[in-house]
């Protein structure tokens, strides 16, 4: 058979996300399948951060893992171990992890472990519930006990109920978008249904666990539990996009909070990249936009594969809470499905006649139309200790599409 023209192959690769399935490999510590991470090596969001020190909200945060992991006895300890440039900082993206804003993964941290139907992993840290967390910034000691009992005591219970369990995430992301969820920013109803999912893998085994109904009450406490897993699931089918030569799409989109860099499928893992926007934003009370952090972390493979604000018309109470119009919201979307390489026939968003979400972002038609990739955000303060603030959407910057594509056509 002849091979497709050049023109096809590029919805042909992108088609590569609909067959894909994910599913819940396991819960175990970051240091277990990372064995880089040590008392001194640590894993950040974004792409690398080079001779920039970590942002404020970042910085905050990976004070709160030395001290989680006993490096540092106290803050003032821990910002002079990262002052002196004695920690080796590594980003999630270059070692099969994925960090939720900062991005800050150390050796203890309890993580989820998902794997797609090649035998492909990515791992990321479980939500913290509620509240003040670490990868928003946090290391007050309220924070890092909770991290502790994380570790201790929910991760036992998950362990044993999802062993050898095959928990399919690609199926739970698909119906979520059916019920209102976005895949991103709003992950309501793919909580819900995974909640029942472990719960009923947790009653089947008959893990008797003092702490199990504790455990049980600090999941369905958060309505963005399944969030965490939806990401990792994006990433992983972002990743299942052919390396292909000369393939202009996206796979990677993360942000350090310094920079934003992107990667390309047909330039394998050279960065692209250009200063973190800030985007629009609505903020909690008492803030003010000059307060917002430019966007940080790696939770943006939610929009690399078509989901959070690519999709943005299968949750209304996410756009409502953004103050956008129905109008505005379509004509977000046609903008995005004009940058892509194909619409997915099998995540489909109903009420939209059934339009299925835009699946291969093109660098070419990027660089050729000016319109960028949305993206859904949690904002963080720019003082550190603050944590997040608001929520809001960001248009990514057109220099890192420019040079990805000249890259591309030989041009640069």
């Amino acid at each position: 058979m002849s091979p497709a023209p050049a023109e096809h192959l590029p919805a042909a690769d992108a088609a590569v996300l609909d067959h894909l399935q994910v599913f819940l490999d396991s819960f175990t510590t970051a240091g277990r399948i990372c064995p880089r991470l040590d008392e001194r090596t640590y894993l950040h969001a974004g792409p690398p951060l080079g001779p920039d020190a970590p942002p404020a909200p970042m910085r905050s945060a990976l004070i709160g893992a030395l001290l989680l992991e006993g490096a540092a006895g106290t803050p003032e300890q821990a910002g002079r171990l990262i002052d002196d440039g004695r920690l080796t900082l590594l980003p999630c993206a270059d070692h099969g992890a994925l960090g939720a804003l900062t991005g800050i993964i150390s050796r203890s941290m309890p993580v989820a472990v998902l794997r797609d139907t090649h035998g492909d992993t990515v791992f990321g840290t479980l939500g913290e519930g509620a509240g003040p967390c670490l990868r928003a910034g946090h290391h007050d000691p309220r924070t890092l006990d909770r991290l502790r009992w994380v570790a201790a005591a929910v991760l036992p219970v998950l362990q044993q109920a999802c062993e050898g369990a095959e928990l399919n995430v690609t199926r739970i992301l698909r119906s979520a978008l059916t019920q209102g969820d976005e895949g991103h920013s709003r992950t309501t109803a793919g909580t819900a249904q995974l909640l029942v999912q472990l719960t009923g893998l947790i009653l089947k085994r008959e893990i008797r666990s003092p702490e199990t109904p504790r455990v049980l009450r600090w999941m369905s406490a958060d309505p963005q539990f399944f969030g965490a897993f939806a990401v990792l699931t994006a990433r992983l089918l972002a990743r299942a996009i052919p390396e292909r030569p000369g393939s202009p799409l996206l796979r990677t989109v993360v942000s350090n909070g310094h920079r934003v860099g992107i990667q390309v499928a047909g330039l394998g893992g050279r960065w692209f990249t250009a200063p973190a926007p800030v985007g629009s934003a609505v903020l909690f009370g008492g803030h003010s936009p000059a307060d917002v952090h430019p966007v940080i972390g790696d939770s943006f493979a939610a929009e690399v594969a078509g989901f959070g604000a690519m999709a943005l018309p299968a949750a209304p109470a996410a756009t409502d809470h953004l103050g956008l119009s129905a109008a505005r919201v379509q004509a977000d979307a046609r903008r995005m499905r004009s940058i892509a390489s194909a619409e997915s026939s099998r995540y489909r968003i109903p009420g939209n006649g059934s339009t299925g979400v835009p699946h291969g972002i093109d660098v070419h038609r990027v660089a050729r139309s000016g319109i960028t990739p949305l993206l859904a955000t949690g904002l963080l303060h720019r003082s550190p200790g603050v944590g997040r603030i608001g929520a809001g959407l960001a248009e990514l910057p057109v220099a890192p599409f420019l040079a990805a594509s000249r890259a591309l056509t030989g041009a640069g």
